[in-house]
């Protein structure tokens, strides 16, 4: 028989697994932008009073506070997208699905 219940539960499991390891990888990339994006943001706060005094340091500071508030819409998309897809792991998970 070409399909079986068994095949089909060991296929959804390896489905499973690279779903799993797939989201932990994305979650590990993701923390790592995160932290690069507070040094950044601490980086900007401590240099932000030299570069308040000259024309070229208040258009270096006003591009880099317009990076980071760019950074942290995406940011807020992209948890908004990882918890989605957190739930509906979830819920094939709690399903027996995967």
């Amino acid at each position: 028989m070409l399909f079986n219940t068994r095949r089909i539960q060991e296929s959804m499991h390896r489905v499973g697994k690279r779903v799993t390891n797939a989201m932990a990888s994305a979650h590990s990339w993701a923390g790592r932008v995160d932290r690069y994006a507070g040094m950044a943001k601490r980086t900007v706060s401590i240099l932000s009073g030299a570069l308040d005094s000259s024309g070229m340091g208040k258009q270096v500071l006003g591009g880099a506070v317009k990076a980071l508030g760019g950074y942290d819409q995406i940011r807020d998309r992209v948890m908004t997208g990882f918890e989605q897809a957190e739930n509906i792991r979830g819920a094939l998970k709690k399903g027996g699905l995967l």
